[in-house]
């Protein structure tokens, strides 16, 4: 009995470690499994790191371009500004360009109002002038011939004087009182 004992409990042993191998295996599948498991959890870490990363560098990039969209924002104001100023510069000017060209345009009219009054006043003066001049001319002829007619009238009186003469151009005749 004795060896059927030994056979037995070896038996039993045999089947204990059997059992024991084959929970060994499920266990060893079961790591093998997890140890799987880890290293997918790793590369999915590896993955969401490297994600959270890009995310990182995507969220500065955007801060990057806020921060250029809010100087872009400040500069378009100041350049609006800017410009808004500069149409009211410009409508000033434009006020005061016109105002000062009324201005001139009236002051020309004036010029030319002024200007044909002293043309009308000078063509008067001409016109005065003219028979004034017409005037002292025909004074001086006859100055001039009743220069003339004593010049004559004495040159005959002369004659006369000396004797009878008859003047040739029917002026004066004079006959001899002889």
């Amino acid at each position: 009995m004795s060896e059927r004992s030994s056979v037995s409990s070896l038996s039993v042993k045999q089947r204990d470690l059997q059992t024991r191998i084959d929970a060994m295996s499920v266990l060893e599948g079961d790591i093998q499994s997890c140890i799987k498991l880890m290293e997918e959890c790793e590369a999915e870490l590896t993955r969401v790191e490297e994600q959270s990363r890009k995310v990182a560098r995507h969220r500065e990039q955007l801060e990057g371009k806020q921060l250029e969209m809010k100087e872009v924002d400040v500069k378009e104001q100041q350049l609006l500004r800017q410009l808004a100023n500069a149409e009211d510069k410009l409508g000033r000017v434009r006020r005061t360009a016109i105002s000062k060209r009324e201005a001139a345009q009236k002051k020309m009219q004036s010029i030319r109002e002024e200007y044909n009054v002293m043309a009308q006043e000078r063509a008067l003066r001409m016109q005065e002038m003219d028979k004034k001049k017409a005037s002292i001319e025909l004074t001086e002829k006859k100055v001039h011939q009743g220069k003339m007619l004593l010049i004559v009238d004495g040159r005959l009186a002369r004659y006369h004087r000396a004797g009878s003469c008859r003047c040739h151009f029917g002026i004066f005749k004079t006959q001899s009182p002889y």
